[in-house]
């Protein structure tokens, strides 16, 4: 009961990420859930443990690695301007936007495409608010 009673409040605490004046992470949130699960004896520090799948986490690194140097050398910024720059309104923007992230999402991995795609996607809506 109490891993579904932590469950729905992870939910909720993620929809509204505000709680009065404190402002919390995702990150916060999930460590907040797992270690309740854990100090409750719920799930088995060693049972956690073994559930940590390590291959994932050092793609997932990588990958945050890869998407912030493309980032910070402005390659990417240079990319999503020769991509976007021949759209004429708003509309063409996001079609273009929508196939190019959809397209993406068949060739690569998800994660990848939202590690990349989250940049671009706020650089544009900066560059036309």
């Amino acid at each position: 009961m109490i891993s579904i009673i932590t469950l729905i409040l992870v939910f909720i605490l993620t929809a509204i990420r505000q709680v009065g004046n404190l402002k919390l992470q995702i990150w916060q949130i999930m460590f907040f859930g797992a270690l309740v699960v854990l100090i409750t004896k719920e799930i088995s520090f060693i049972d956690a443990y073994k559930e940590i799948n390590f291959e994932v986490l050092l793609f997932l690194f990588s990958m945050f690695v890869i998407g912030c140097g493309i980032e910070r050398s402005r390659y990417l910024s240079h990319l999503t301007y020769k991509i976007f720059k021949k759209t004429k309104n708003f509309n063409q923007l996001i079609l273009l936007i929508l196939f190019l992230i959809g397209l993406s999402s068949a060739i690569l991995m998800n994660d990848t495409v939202a590690i990349i795609a989250t940049p671009v996607v706020l650089l544009l809506s900066k560059n036309t608010i």
